[in-house]
């Protein structure tokens, strides 16, 4: 039987120059079908792969860049509402395909980061 999975992948970006350079990271999650939380493993990192290898003339700040594939952050289980069926039922409006923990220092860090703001968080999970 097969279930749906959210991968987390991790790309880094940077300038081709400047090995040393910041890092733009981008955690992107894909929507994947597969038997067993190791094959969706298996199929992110495969697509992780495929998309760093894209030859798309990306740019930083004008300067010529770089995608790395660093891996795969999270297999998450679909969570699908209720009364569907968690594994049988293709994902609909209300599924949960993912979750982040965070911790953050305060009250005003907590609204910042429900707005959209920048703000420190410990990355938990």
């Amino acid at each position: 039987m097969m279930a749906w999975y959210t991968a987390s992948i991790i790309i880094a970006i940077r300038p081709r120059d400047e090995p040393n350079s910041d890092f733009l990271v981008h955690e992107n999650l894909l929507l994947i079908d597969a038997r067993t939380a190791s094959e969706a493993r298996v199929a992110a990192r495969k697509l992780g792969e495929e998309e760093a290898t894209l030859d798309d003339d990306l740019t930083i700040d004008g300067l010529p860049a770089v995608r790395e594939f660093i891996g795969v952050r999270k297999i998450v289980t679909v969570s699908n509402p209720h009364p569907m069926n968690q594994d049988q039922d293709r994902p609909a409006d209300g599924t949960e395909v993912s979750y982040s923990v965070y911790r953050v220092s305060d009250r005003s860090a907590l609204q910042r980061l429900a707005s959209g703001e920048s703000v420190e968080v410990e990355y938990l999970e």
